[in-house]
């Protein structure tokens, strides 16, 4: 569906897509400069799609490298944006700004190699992650994709990660993990309880580089 009006070009596509649906809803206003493109706030673009391995690649490597070489066993996601607008005129750092709210359902997941190289530092075998929801927010500015702290859950070892990955590629990642008994061993462990070890990761999307 097309809409012009004032200026401003209101289009919706709204196909089926892996299960679920993409609704598509941009909008495009002419300007001196060219041709501004927004989405209306609170608009769903994904709505219990179910994810491939295509997607993960694409998609959550980009959210978050230290996935790559992850599998896809099962689960959806949803996407609602907050915001996301383009001014023309600028470079895509000064000009492409977004807020997004991720959740994916279901999700099931061999873990690739970077995560596995942590979890066995961590003394967690598991290498498989599974969660019924696992939310993420993203903020694009500057050009950076912000991520807000995610917290899993390997093997019963809670581990956070946050940080950004520039349009370059280049990505500042903090993974940190929250010190049990099971990784201290013993009466450490009993006393270490409630501190957290912090594990940088530099590097590339590429080729992150957790410092063990």
């Amino acid at each position: 569906n097309l809409r012009l009006a004032k200026g401003v070009l209101d289009t919706r596509y709204a196909p089926t897509l892996n299960g679920g649906r993409m609704v598509f809803v941009p909008q495009l206003r002419h300007t001196p400069d060219g041709v501004s493109l927004t989405v209306p706030e609170k608009s769903r673009l994904l709505e219990n799609v179910k994810i491939t391995q295509q997607m993960v690649d694409n998609l959550l490597v980009n959210l978050n490298p230290m996935f790559r070489g992850s599998e896809i066993r099962d689960g959806t996601v949803t996407l609602d944006v907050r915001h996301f607008a383009y001014q023309p005129g600028k470079d895509l750092k000064t000009g492409l700004s977004a807020d997004l709210a991720l959740s994916f359902e279901r999700l099931n997941l061999t873990l690739g190699p970077a995560l596995r190289e942590v979890l066995t530092l961590l003394q967690v075998k598991e290498r498989t992650y599974a969660a019924e929801r696992l939310p993420v927010r993203l903020i694009i500015r500057d050009g950076k994709t912000q991520v807000d702290p995610i917290r899993m859950v390997v093997g019963n070892q809670p581990i956070v990660f946050s940080g950004w990955i520039a349009f370059d590629g280049s990505i500042r990642y903090l993974l940190q993990v929250p010190i049990t008994e099971r990784l201290a061993g013993g009466v450490a462990g009993r006393m270490l309880k409630g501190t957290t070890l912090s594990i940088p990761i530099t590097g590339t999307v590429t080729e992150p580089r957790p410092d063990l």
